[in-house]
């Protein structure tokens, strides 16, 4: 026997010269069946036939030459050119050391296999704790990512620190050569909620705020927050606004540090453009009431101005990234300079913004709250302060505000997709939750001005109630992500009436879904 170097058979003069060898080779050690075999037929390898080529040593039958190397499959000891010796078919490894078979050789375990390994560790945490997610891929997989969050995942390998707040099965999905392929792990969590709401107690926490802006960085597993208002007197929370960049790294607060500061703001808008990683900020009003028309974006480090033409200046705001249509959504808002509530609709695409023209489409409005729902492949949008009876902006004469409860998606164009489900509401927030595929609905401002504490879910087609124990007090202004380290919704903040409350909060919540309808 032998030890078999595909290094031999990188030029046509080795592979003879290891063609003309092995058979002395096999007499020197005494085998004196092979010596009759290679002495006597035109055998592959053996060089005493004639032949002059690789080729026209196989057996002429054999006409598979799977790797286009020009040499046939039953005489290639790596038929399908992936690093790995073959050991069904190739001459030099074939248990008759012939190429009278004519059967196709079969490639070997890994020739289409991408993912070799992805798994937890540990597998088992209990609540509270984290595991790495951990992944290995060979050549084959170009690109991969991990759902739930859809987060990026480097190839040939890698890891992500996660900490779920419920039991949670990971797929890792790789495309390659024109092929997917996925594998699923699952790290339990002991004690993790079914379902509901836990509060947080991290690190470093961001000062008490209302009518902030968050984004989830899907990319860099960073929850993206900025500015807000630090309202403390109830029925006037206003005297100021906040210019500080936090990020939630899934476990605490981490305060940025960027060389450039956007002006401060509350009653923006802010989304994450996964297309070209960045997370972008438009609008709102800085203290002590100038409207804003800025675009921003966030790259991690540092915030850029955009210069670039785009929606009129406005408050009450709200924007979400369409994944399936790669652009940033706008809708609607307040502006002082018509003293009206807008219901226009923008999409920018990292260059320019650009206004779209629709035949149906959501009434004037503010203070509403929009998403992507990633199962649809379209915006949701709901709630939102409506015009007063009147006509104008604010309360009606008996002190009530007009609130929507319709329930509208976008694609490109909109479409009301529900008129029953949560109350009347603004000042409300909602997140996708991409483990159960379900969007989270909490809280908000009634007609009356209260706040409300109830949590909601929508599978695609209709609205469910949770009942939960407890949760977050009654909350307006908040904001919400989908946290993929945690695989849960995170909710911060906002503007609380409940006893023990003096209006802005700095709580951090999490939220585990019960994927309604799925």
């Amino acid at each position: 026997m032998y030890t078999f170097d595909k290094k031999l058979f990188s030029t046509n003069s080795q592979k003879s010269i290891l063609r003309k060898t092995l058979p002395y080779a096999a007499i020197l050690i005494g085998l004196s069946t092979i010596v009759v075999i290679l002495s006597f037929g035109g055998v592959c390898g053996d060089g005493d036939d004639g032949a002059t080529t690789e080729q026209q040593e196989c057996q002429p039958t054999d006409t598979v030459d799977t790797d286009n190397d020009g040499i046939f499959d039953s005489c290639d000891p790596d038929d399908d050119n992936d690093g790995i010796i073959d050991t069904e078919d190739s001459c030099p490894h074939d248990a008759a050391n012939t190429c009278g078979d004519t059967n196709t050789p079969t490639a070997d375990a890994n020739t289409d296999k991408m993912i070799e390994e992805f798994y937890a560790d540990p597998s088992t945490i209990d609540a509270g704790q984290s595991s790495f997610l951990r992944w290995k891929t060979n050549t084959n997989a170009i690109s991969c990512s991990i759902i739930p969050g859809d987060y990026t995942a480097p190839v040939p390998s890698g890891e992500i620190k996660v900490s779920p707040v419920s039991s949670t099965q990971y797929t890792l999905q790789c495309e390659g050569n024109g092929k997917k392929e996925t594998a699923t792990t699952t790290l339990t969590v002991v004690g993790g909620a079914t379902s509901g709401w836990s509060k947080q107690s991290p690190a470093g926490v961001p000062p008490d705020r209302e009518s902030h802006a968050l984004a989830y960085d899907s990319k860099r597993l960073r929850a993206v927050l900025f500015g807000g208002a630090p309202g403390t007197t109830p029925g006037n929370p206003y005297f100021g606004d906040l210019d500080d960049t936090w990020e939630w790294d899934g476990s605490n607060w981490i305060a940025m540090t960027p060389q450039t500061i956007p002006e401060g703001r509350y009653y923006h808008g802010m989304a994450y453009d996964k297309n070209r990683e960045r997370t972008v900020m438009f609008g709102g009003v800085s203290y002590p009431y100038k409207q804003l028309n800025d675009t921003w974006e966030w790259n991690g480090t540092n915030w850029e101005n955009i210069s670039v033409v785009g929606p009129s200046s406005r408050d009450g705001l709200a924007m979400a990234y369409d994944e399936n249509r790669a652009v940033i959504v706008l809708f609607g808002g307040y502006s002082t300079s018509s003293s009206t509530y807008l219901n226009d609709t923008w999409e920018y695409n990292g260059t320019i913004w650009k206004k779209i023209v629709t035949t149906n489409q959501p009434s004037p409005r503010t203070a509403h709250a929009m998403t992507y729902d990633a199962k649809k492949n379209e915006v949701l949008l709901f709630g939102g302060g409506l015009l007063n009876d009147d006509g104008s902006t604010g309360q009606n004469s008996d002190g009530t505000y007009n609130a929507s409860q319709e329930t509208w998606a976008y694609n490109g164009s909109w479409r009301l997709a529900a008129s029953e489900g949560p109350s009347p509401r603004s000042a409300v927030h909602m997140a996708y939750d991409a483990s159960k595929e379900v969007v989270i609905l909490y809280g908000g401002m009634d007609e009356n001005g209260n706040a409300l504490a109830d949590t909601w879910e929508w599978n695609g087609s209709g609205w469910k109630l949770i009942s939960l124990v407890s949760g977050p007090p009654p909350l307006r202004h908040h904001a919400m992500v989908f946290d993929n380290i945690r695989n849960g919704v995170l909710l911060f903040g906002g503007y609380s009436q409940e006893s023990g409350y003096s209006g802005a909060t700095n709580d951090t919540w999490l939220y585990s879904a019960q994927g309604y309808g799925n």
